[in-house]
């Protein structure tokens, strides 16, 4: 999933550095006060009885300047808004205990593994007295081309002090989290499309009624959801349930990050694109993001185009070894093979369907109207390193897919107007 930010362009989102942080939270618990600091998109921290926990911790260590070093690092899944190895590296002591699913484990580098504990769903740790639960988190319907499936990543259950802390991971309202009892607080996410609206995270909330419930991993592609819609829905079911709404979103973005995100949200995201080199442009990039922000390649992608011919299809198409070992020596782009084999093959690819089908936008034209799932199979027949939510995001960015942005936000109707192939009938 994108780590994209857009919502920023639109309203305001996270802090990152000590002066300007909100005030932590307190929660009694018997080991003394649970501390809770919220920090960014999906970043949490959690203090109590000398203890420091961090869950995703992401953004570099600028966000953490003024907070205890990492006991316990928790990290619940493989996206870059979640699994910043970066981050991780910078933050993290020789006495920090890494909790995290396999999945993230391999991903991990190679070296020391006194370190690190490895959970799959239903398996518990106890570190520093604290118990730490791993339960399920993925997507409804269940699919293999979910962006998240079960099994792969983690939500978690702490116990400390008497008390039972639940971070739900990227997840829907699954059975799982609904049948989930005497919660004394709660991290929902809530995003579109990559969790649940607002609507389906309030109903799970009612189903297992934690104490204290705090709507976080809010900001979507279309905007920041309405929390304060969660909040409303919560209420009118249960009034006991205390909603904590705190600013999980940066609003001290400086200008040029804002204008960043700003420009690709307002002027690129979901709209058609009408020429074959563009398009190719497109689905580099959407390639080069696996694994990493989407803020990475937007800050790159004038060096992409440099680096890349200015994504000229029979350019990059007749690359030579010397050119895959030039940009496997560019600072400018992303220097892994793999994304870089997949750049020139997809380009050879896609000269051979000009050749049968005129255009590379025909080709695409012929295919529609698809699910999710059945563009996903068609990718991986034909072109390289296209899994689920690299396809998913190519497609939502280009108009194919719905998704984009919500009905609610100001860019959907300009999207609207230039009648992208989602709103075609087939």
């Amino acid at each position: 999933m994108k780590s994209i930010f857009l919502t920023l362009v639109t309203t305001v989102v996270f802090f990152s550095v000590n002066a300007q942080r909100i005030a932590p939270d307190t929660v009694e618990t018997g080991r003394g006060n649970l501390v809770i600091q919220p920090l960014q998109h999906a970043s949490l921290v959690l203090s109590v009885g000398g203890l420091t926990i961090y869950a995703d911790p992401t953004g570099g260590m600028e966000n953490y300047k003024g907070i205890a070093p990492p006991d316990v690092i928790l990290v619940t899944d493989i996206h870059g808004d979640h699994f910043d190895i970066k981050t991780l590296e910078a933050i993290k002591t020789t006495s920090t205990m890494l909790v995290v699913p396999q999945a993230v484990a391999d991903k991990l580098p190679a070296g020391d593994t006194s370190k690190l504990v490895i959970l799959k769903n239903g398996e518990v740790t106890i570190q520093s007295g604290i118990s730490i639960m791993a339960i399920p988190m993925y997507n409804l319907p269940e699919s293999p081309t979910a962006m998240h499936t079960k099994g792969r990543g983690n939500g978690y259950i702490l116990g400390m002090g008497g008390k039972k802390v639940y971070i739900s991971g990227d997840t829907q309202g699954i059975p799982e989290m609904r049948s989930l009892r005497k919660i004394d607080v709660a991290f929902v996410c809530m995003n579109l499309p990559y969790t649940m609206d607002i609507k389906e995270a309030a109903d799970a909330v009612l189903a297992f009624q934690p104490k204290i419930v705090y709507p976080y991993h809010y900001r979507g592609q279309g905007g920041l959801s309405d929390v304060n819609g969660f909040k409303s829905l919560v209420n009118a079911g249960n009034k006991g349930i205390e909603v904590r709404l705190r600013n999980c979103a940066i609003e001290t973005m400086t200008e040029e990050r804002k204008a960043l995100h700003k420009a690709y949200h307002d002027l690129l995201y979901g709209f058609p694109i009408h020429d074959d080199n563009e398009l190719f442009c497109r689905l580099v990039l959407e390639i080069n993001q696996a694994g990493l922000s989407w803020e990475t390649i937007l800050k790159k992608e004038a060096t992409f185009r440099k680096a890349y011919s200015h994504f000229n299809i029979k350019k990059v198409a007749a690359y030579t070894d010397a050119d895959r070992e030039r940009l496997m020596a560019d600072p400018g782009i992303i220097r892994n093979r793999l994304k870089i084999n997949a750049a020139i093959e997809n380009a050879k690819t896609i000269l051979q369907l000009q050749k049968e089908h005129g255009s590379f936008e025909k080709w695409l034209e012929l295919h529609h109207p698809k699910t999710k799932e059945e563009w996903v199979k068609l990718f991986k027949k034909t072109f390289r390193f296209t899994g689920g939510e690299i396809v998913n995001e190519f497609l939502m960015s280009i108009g194919y897919l719905p998704g984009a942005h919500t009905a609610d936000c100001t860019i959907y109707s300009k999207i609207a107007k230039t009648n992208p192939m989602w709103m075609k009938k087939g």
